[in-house]
């Protein structure tokens, strides 16, 4: 659009007196001055354009209630932008802003402001007076105040750390790691200035405090927190949860020996991986007599990531006989990168007086110094700690969430039988934990331990604690449980290392395999975690009765035997650790349900360590179908997709393959990697073609929008009751097909409403007309009752619970509501016609109990309010003419254009909010403890999310 056009547009739209105005996607640079004569604008969409500055009179915009300029170039803001004092939505998404102008503060009526991947480093003080803000996005930014432990618990935790920031925190974490017997303890006591003394192994992690003189800033000190891990190999795992980010780490090693290159590479490669934005020194120890050669330049060029400083290598020697030297210099060098921003970006940051109050009633607490110390407290006795410290009641949450991730306490508010159990000396946990995983009888049984053996080795020391730190090891996905009625306990980084025959039972012309590649040494108990994670699914045949398993590896299965035959699938799941690699073979009628599935289970493995990134590799299959040798990246495949290939050559088998039939069916295809534009356009084409369920087009298998998945799920419901009403009749193939499509529409339902300031609801929802005599009648829509009922969604038993609410459909919700609500009751109805389906393929005994007079006349009455909605919705058009045009104050009529936050699937999203408006508005009490009747909130071991009954809940957390 060039000059002319646009002032053309703003004459035109100043003149006839329009509310809306869309200039996005018009490759527009700047502004001109007139748009401030648009004083009736109430939404301005200005996105994908290629703005770098804006006019002043943007401010003349008074009646504006939402700006959208995401995806242009700016880098600043008028000052002007604080005089929109009716605006709510404020967007800036994909911009190059480096500050935000003070006025914007002024903005007391904005509820959204989102300014995601921009270049922000801090923000106004300001901006905490927007009191009726409920949703500001940050993510993408590098932003130090607040640092991202804060903002990452949301806009509540960011205003209220804004607050109050008054004071500066001089803290900060050195964490010293390496093997058994290398010198640690003894180095981390040269670097306090103590003398040297000969050391017995650390048990599990000892924390001591430096405190020093800050080198720049007089009168102040500066507070070093030095972390001694043990070295035994065994326990890195459960350390693992200890290695924060931004935090200055030694490795150590003994340099008299024989420079050990893979050992030190491990090391970097489990920092890189759950640290990646830390900084590490590496130390050389007992090097009076002899100094070690090491390859410093291989190191700088293969990790130089994370070996940031110059130098980064230092010799010592703490020895009575010869003395100690290179201390004083380490000492130096340590001081001035705990000093130095770059390399410690907390250091010296501002830190709520409030917060500082807490932290040192914690440490005063825990100082083992102090009469009555005390290694951990109840949460009860936290918050009393908060309440004296003057935190809000309704920030307590929100606040332990903060000290546990700074490393102040460690907790874990996430487990139920361990939430009063808050623990202020980390080590203290870890050498209990310590005695168990060392001990010799635990490796001779390879891993298996009673209830009783694990007693006799707390008690002694730890009397009455069992089933805390039984419950913590199985916290660190240490253990698990065998369902023998509570006595016994398996650990796998304990099992053996003979890899047991594989009893398969399904075909092998039914087989697909997925591998995923590591680019670094993965840490640790990456197989110990996966099998903890998965062990609910372990076959248990003959004389594997407790499983079949190894250190390595794992055979799974899921799914049941009929009467027809199996609609069992199994998973081969082994961990190569020279190859770093790990391989997951799947035989099954539909190998992508149990694929997929998995996947869930391994990428909630690698997302506790930050830097860990593997790449997905798909098996090659020949033309028959049958498992080739060659195997094809996710990278490789989506490349050849995006232009136009459908054909990838496979070096390996010496033959051709369609590039989609490698991904046949395997929903999360491209969630790690990039998509380019031009396969979201291949896919989004496709996916307008119309095709029967059981010949789908390929790209619906694939796309993980809510729309197709819907579609999938609808389809496959229809064609299982077109194929047969016996429900041991339906083919195994199909049966899988629905487990996938229901798993992701519950998945992507969930996720739909992951937003600060939101609060998630069930994913399935029934809404039946209460029939007093009156009938469906359009033209009665507000008088008539309704009665809404909410499922649990148990994956072995969905079922209805005892959260009934009867209601009239509000007026005002229903008019915000029109432009969405056909999707909506359409989504609540494909899910409730689903889950019948799903639940009898999982069980068919459970087939009658769904088939009840409830659901059926919920999909009647959903089937109406759709086709409601869609009447009143033409109705709508007719009288005010194009839907983008609509005044939203005269009509009260709004369709709020979330795309600018979310991209894709914009309806469905906005879908989940008005559905969470209708709750709220209903059951407001419910809402605000997000809790509904006795269902709750579970995070599943796959990192998805699922709402329980409490039968189900207690029976979840009994096996995890």
């Amino acid at each position: 659009m060039n000059e002319n056009e646009l002032l053309n547009r703003i004459y035109w739209c100043s003149k006839s007196g329009k509310t809306i105005l869309d200039l996005r996607g018009n490759q527009l640079t700047t502004l001109p001055p007139q748009i401030g004569n648009l004083s009736k604008l109430i939404e301005l969409d200005l996105s994908r354009n290629q703005i770098t500055t804006l006019p002043a009179e943007i401010g003349n915009l008074s009646n504006l209630r939402e700006l959208d300029l995401s995806g242009n170039q700016l880098t600043t803001l008028p000052p002007e932008i604080g005089n929109l004092l009716k605006l709510q939505k404020l967007y800036f998404i994909r911009n190059k802003l480096t500050t935000l102008p003070t006025q914007i503060g002024n903005l007391s009526n904005l509820q959204t402001l989102l300014l995601r991947d921009n270049q922000l480093t801090t923000l106004p003080s300001e901006i905490v007076n927007l009191s009726n803000l409920l949703w500001l996005d940050l993510k993408d930014n590098p932003l130090k105040i607040p640092p991202p432990e804060i903002f990452n618990q949301g806009t509540k935790a960011i205003l209220s750390y804004l607050r109050e920031v008054k004071a500066r925190r001089y803290k900060a974490k050195l964490l010293i790691l390496g093997d058994g017997g290398e010198g640690k303890t003894c180095l981390s006591r040269a670097i306090r200035g103590l003398p040297f003394t000969t050391q017995n192994s650390t048990k599990g992690v000892d924390v001591e405090s430096w405190e020093f003189p800050h080198p720049a800033i007089p009168d102040e000190k500066v507070t070093l927190n030095i972390w001694d891990f043990e070295g035994q190999e065994i326990n890195h795992q459960s350390h693992q949860f200890f290695l924060t980010n931004r935090s200055l780490y030694i490795v150590v090693f003994k340099g008299r020996k024989q420079f050990d290159y893979g050992r030190i590479e491990y090391w970097l490669d489990t920092i890189r991986t759950r640290a990646p934005q830390s900084t590490v020194i590496i130390v050389a120890t007992e090097c009076g007599k002899a100094t070690p050669s090491i390859p410093l330049d291989r190191l700088k060029a293969q990790h130089g990531d994370i070996l940031k400083t110059f130098p980064f290598y230092f010799t010592t020697e703490c020895n009575k006989s010869i003395g100690i030297t290179g201390i004083p210099e380490l000492q130096n060098f340590i001081r001035e990168c705990i000093t130095n921003k770059d390399i410690m970006p907390l250091m010296g940051e501002p830190w709520p007086q409030s917060y500082d109050k807490v932290e040192k009633a914690i440490q005063e607490m825990s100082d083992h110094n102090t009469l009555g110390s005390k290694s951990h407290i109840t949460r009860t006795e936290l918050h009393d700690i908060y309440k004296r410290k003057k935190i809000s009641e309704e920030d307590y949450g929100m606040v332990s969430y903060i000290m546990g991730d700074m490393g102040i306490i460690t907790h874990f508010p996430d487990c139920a039988d361990l939430y009063e159990f808050v623990v202020l000396k980390p080590h203290w946990l870890t050498k209990a934990i310590s005695n168990v995983m060392e001990h010799k009888e635990l490796e001779v049984n390879k891993g298996e331990c009673t209830y009783q053996w694990l007693r006799s080795i707390w008690e002694k020391d730890y009397p009455g604690l069992f089933h805390i730190f039984h419950n913590a090891m199985k916290e660190f996905e240490l253990c698990y449980d065998l369902d023998n009625a509570g006595r016994t306990t398996l650990v796998p980084l304990r099992f053996g290392y003979e890899k047991p025959d594989i009893p398969w039972r399904n075909p092998k012309k039914q087989e697909r395999t997925i591998q995923y590649r590591f680019d670094v040494t993965p840490p640790a108990g990456i197989m110990s975690r996966f099998i903890v994670k998965t062990h609910h699914m372990i076959v248990k045949l003959g004389n594997k009765s407790k499983g079949i398993y190894w250190y390595n590896g794992v055979f799974l299965e899921t799914g049941m035997l009929t009467g027809n035959g199996s609609i069992r699938s199994e998973a081969l799941c082994e961990f190569d650790k020279e190859a770093r690699t790990l391989n997951i073979t799947v035989r099954a009628a539909f190998p992508q349900n149990m694929i997929e599935q998995l996947n869930g289970f391994s990428q909630a493995v690698f997302s506790f360590f930050e830097g860990l990134k593997p790449k997905r590799y798909y098996g090659c299959v020949k033309e028959d179908g049958s498992q080739c040798s060659g195997f094809h990246s996710e990278e490789d495949i989506m490349f050849n997709l995006s232009k136009g290939v459908p054909e990838i050559l496979c070096s390996q088998g010496l033959h051709g393959i369609a590039a989609l039939k490698l991904i046949t069916g395997i929903t999360s295809f491209a969630d790690s990697v990039s998509v380019k534009d031009e396969l979201k356009q291949l896919f989004r084409e496709q996916l307008d073609r119309q095709t029967p369920v059981l010949s789908m087009d390929i790209s619906k298998d694939i796309s993980r929008d809510l729309s197709s998945v819907i579609a999938r799920v609808e389809t496959l419901s229809d064609e299982i009751f077109r194929i047969t009403q016996d429900i041991n009749r339906i083919p195994a193939d199909v049966s899988q097909k629905v487990q996938l499509a229901f798993r992701d529409y519950l998945n992507l339902f969930d996720d739909m409403l992951e937003i600060t300031g939101f609060t998630p609801i069930p994913s399935l929802i029934s809404i039946i007309h209460v029939n007093d005599g009156s009938l469906l009648n359009i033209n009665n829509l507000f008088q008539i009752e309704f009665s809404l009922t909410l499922y649990c969604e148990h994956e072995k038993g969905i079922h209805t619970t005892d959260y009934h609410l009867e209601f009239k459909i509000p007026r005002a919700w229903w008019r915000k509501t029109l432009p969405v609500a056909g999707k909506l009751f359409d989504m609540l109805r494909v899910g409730l016609k689903a889950a019948p389906y799903v639940v009898a393929l999982v069980d068919p005994t459970l087939w009658e109990g769904m088939q009840t007079p409830e659901i059926k006349g919920a999909l009647f009455t959903m089937d109406t309010l759709l086709k409601w909605s869609n009447i009143e919705k033409s109705k709508a058009l007719e009288n005010l003419g194009d839907m983008s045009e609509i005044n939203v104050t005269a009509n009260d009529f709004t369709y709020d254009m979330r795309s600018k936050a979310f991209g894709e699937d914009t309806e469905f999203r906005q879908v989940r909010l008005q559905l969470a408006d209708l709750l709220k508005e209903l059951d407001p009490a419910s809402y605000k403890v997000r809790k509904w009747g006795e269902l709750e909130r579970l995070k599943m071991k796959d990192n998805s999310y699922r709402w329980l009954c409490k039968k189900h809940a207690d029976e979840y957390r009994k096996l995890f």
